[in-house]
């Protein structure tokens, strides 16, 4: 059942809240047409309409999960020098530094995990043989925990972002689709009973599209009006 080539998922909520309007007053003229077009069906399409509008929105999660990997991103920065000059000073003292060229290219390769936990497997022996890198800062490795810290937080975060963008997908779905049946279904039986009438207009999905057009724009227009001087 196709409606419009024009109406957009994200505008399922709006467009049927605008035909709502006309549906809800003009119930008595369905139902004389459609006998099964009654109260109940009102309220189906009204508890339609509020399980779309109380969807989470995939994309202020996905705006979240490029956040969350900025964040990431800076940190893995961040580790990457402190492995640099990490090496730098075990090499001088003669100590193993496999482990951190191995960390240097997971975080190269943006390998979080890896990263976190060849650091963390790492740590206890330069810990354990800190006083013989004598070029070694004082409180220099105290630097590295908090930012595995950080790393194990926000990669935690990202996962869960993740799991809910894909539930709401999976959720959203059905429940757009039922409220796009709504839409299509009365959409078609107002065209048909007001063939003759300018209100066949409110049930036109692209006449709708341009009456919310339009009313954004004139509350756009109100906003940028200069406030009049008391």
């Amino acid at each position: 059942m196709k409606v419009s080539n024009n109406l957009k998922k994200e505008n399922y909520t709006a467009v049927a809240e605008f035909m709502l309007v006309s549906f809800e007053r003009d119930l008595s003229e369905f139902t004389k047409s459609f006998k099964t077009i009654d109260e109940e069906y009102l309220s189906k399409f009204k508890s339609a309409i509020t399980d779309a509008k109380s969807l989470g929105s995939a994309m202020a999660i996905q705006a979240e999960q490029k956040n969350v990997t900025k964040k990431l991103y800076e940190y893995a920065d961040q580790l990457k020098d402190m492995i640099a000059f990490l090496k730098r000073y075990a090499e001088k003292a003669n100590l193993e530094t496999t482990i951190l060229g191995r960390i240097a290219t997971s975080l190269r390769a943006k390998n979080i995990e890896k990263s976190v936990i060849d650091t963390r497997a790492a740590l206890p022996y330069f810990i354990e043989n800190k006083d013989k890198m004598t070029d070694m800062p004082e409180g220099f490795l105290d630097k590295i925990e908090p930012i595995i810290d950080n790393f194990e937080k926000l990669n935690i975060s990202q996962n869960s972002l993740m799991n809910q963008r894909k539930q709401i997908t999976s959720e959203s779905k059905d429940v757009y689709q039922k409220l796009y049946v709504y839409i299509s279904e009365i959409a078609d039986m107002g065209k048909m009973i007001y063939k003759q009438s300018t209100k066949k207009d409110e049930y036109t999905i692209s006449k709708i599209l341009s009456r919310m057009s339009y009313t954004d724009k004139k509350k756009e227009v109100k906003a940028e009006m200069p406030k009049k001087e008391a």
